[in-house]
């Protein structure tokens, strides 16, 4: 008699409370006597999320998916285990780049600090920020404009605009004076499980979480941007090995 084992999708990054023991599986080790026996969804499902790391590779303040295999029992009188595709986020910082362009920010060495869009509350850490029309600073994707919480009002014909590492934003007005013209805040995420994406640039709190707390920042880098924290050679590893999986037969 063998124990069959079955595969699920169950998402970390949405508070799941399984408790799991991890299953290493070696992606250039890997014999077929020693394979899990996996559902080719489940397998796909993995090949979707490491698919997405890479495609956000270079895409700036990117949170790539954590995608690994994991063994829990389903209770002490079950007659199979359970074998698990975990996944969470990866919240460690990106490396962080010069840019020519002062009003693109990066927060460093604090994880826990979030850029807040306003209105929907959206947290990022993609800093690519420009003036807007209404002189407050935000960021443009396509027809969406996200604007960064705060009171900023830059005048349109503005010069020499800084922002410091307070977040204090200035600019040289038309008479050559340079001015206060903002000031720049940042969220604190203590629980970084409270956060959930679609897409690893964008995140929201789950329902039921506590208010935002606001800080002014203390180690704001100006002209710079922080990369993807996705490591290319790595996925191409993982996305190896589940292309791997799929060759063997599912049950």
């Amino acid at each position: 008699y063998r124990r069959q084992r079955q595969m699920c999708i169950r998402d970390r990054s949405a508070g799941s409370g399984t408790k799991e023991t991890t299953f290493p599986v070696e992606p250039n080790s890997v014999r077929a006597s020693e394979l899990p026996t996996v559902s080719e969804p489940a397998i796909h499902e993995a090949l979707s999320h490491v698919q997405k790391n890479l495609l956000h590779a270079t895409t700036p303040g990117f949170r790539r998916t954590i995608v690994h295999t994991a063994v829990s029992e389903i209770s002490a009188s079950a007659e199979s285990d359970q074998l698990q595709l975990d996944v969470t986020f990866d919240f460690t910082p990106g490396e962080i780049v010069s840019s020519a362009s002062a009003l693109h920010l990066a927060i460093k060495n604090q994880p826990k600090h979030w850029f807040l869009l306003a209105p929907d509350q959206l947290l990022t850490r993609q800093g690519t920020f420009e003036r807007l029309d209404d002189g407050g600073l935000g960021l443009v994707a396509g027809d969406q404009v996200y604007a960064l919480n705060g009171d900023i009002a830059i005048p349109e014909n503005a010069s020499k605009l800084s922002v410091d590492k307070t977040g204090a934003v200035t600019c040289r007005d038309s008479e050559g004076i340079q001015k206060s013209v903002g000031q720049i805040k940042l969220a604190i995420i203590d629980d970084l499980t409270r956060l959930v994406s679609s897409n690893g640039v964008y995140f929201t709190l789950l329902s039921g979480s506590m208010p935002i707390e606001m800080t002014e920042p203390v180690d704001l880098e100006s002209g710079a941007i922080e990369t993807s924290n996705v490591n290319s050679t790595a996925e191409h590893r993982q996305l190896k090995h589940f292309e791997q999986l799929l060759q063997f037969p599912v049950r």
